[in-house]
């Protein structure tokens, strides 16, 4: 109740949200932001990806992780992000967006909007956790941008399909390899610790 006098509710908020990104692209110059809403004027999506962060991002590695994660208020929602590694090597916000669910459409919409913002950015390279979203709709927004799986995710569904954390070590360091010869050394060894293992990341 406390929280709810000085925030007043998330219905309140999200009604709110227009005004709100309207003054943010009006104070923060080249701000992109965008709000969708339904027939009946509830809420179904938003972007937002300040000026700031889009002027940083030519300074940055042309590598964005992207991906989602839930919302944890009564109303749901899954927030989706782009995530890139400054010069620190520390995680740098591009931009992010709220979508009612993790899908096609969701997704289509973020990559879109996030075209908007960066526009063509040279030897770009998206990171993400294999969602099939994901796979299609940056192959259609962002046709000239290369792909890679998420290594973690990739290690978390190995426990998960093998129920094992066998060849863990082994992964890391072929993950991680920055010669071929290196990587064919400890792929090698996954291959003669766990075969299943190793055919499953073949075919990945």
């Amino acid at each position: 109740m406390a929280l709810m006098a000085v925030r007043g509710t998330v219905e309140e908020s999200y009604g709110k949200l227009s005004s709100y990104l309207f003054m943010l692209a009006k104070i923060n110059p080249g701000t992109i932001t965008d709000i969708q809403t339904d027939e009946h004027g509830h809420f179904r999506c938003m972007f937002m990806s300040l000026g700031f962060s889009i002027r940083g991002f030519r300074y940055c590695h042309s590598v964005l992780c992207v991906d989602a994660n839930f919302l944890k208020h009564k109303i749901g929602c899954q927030l989706l992000v782009a995530i890139a590694l400054d010069a620190n090597e520390q995680l740098y916000l591009v931009a992010f967006g709220v979508v009612d669910s993790e899908n096609n459409n969701s997704w289509t919409y973020f990559m879109q909007q996030l075209r908007v913002a960066i526009g063509v950015v040279l030897d770009l390279v998206f990171v993400f956790d294999r969602h099939p979203s994901i796979v299609n709709d940056l192959s259609s927004v962002f046709p000239e941008a290369h792909h890679a799986a998420c290594t973690y995710h990739i290690k978390m569904n190995i426990m998960a399909k093998f129920k094992t954390d066998n060849c863990h070590d082994e992964f890391d360091m072929a993950s991680r390899a920055y010669t071929v010869s290196q990587f064919h050394h400890h792929f090698d060894k996954i291959k003669t610790k766990d075969p299943q293992i190793a055919a499953y990341l073949e075919q990945i």
